[in-house]
């Protein structure tokens, strides 16, 4: 029966770490993409708009092959 609590306290010491782990998070691409596209929403000029579009679009696929498993670099 010990070695149940053990385990069943073992378990639930891991479980917020590996919840954490899986968590999208922010990297240099999407945080420069997420720029790169505010920027193209602001600005009035069509050539510099499209400019930082394709930008933001270079960005957020090198954030995708750089890290795949992270579901934030696929949203941007």
């Amino acid at each position: 029966m010990k070695r149940i609590g053990k385990l069943l306290v073992a378990t639930l010491l891991v479980l917020p770490v590996a919840a954490q782990a899986q968590r999208p998070g922010s990297t240099m691409q999407t945080r420069s993409s997420e720029l790169y596209l505010d920027r193209a929403e602001k600005n009035t000029r069509e050539d510099e708009k499209a400019k930082l579009f394709a930008q933001a679009l270079e960005m957020a696929t090198k954030g995708v092959q750089a890290d795949a498993g992270n579901s934030k670099t696929w949203f941007v």
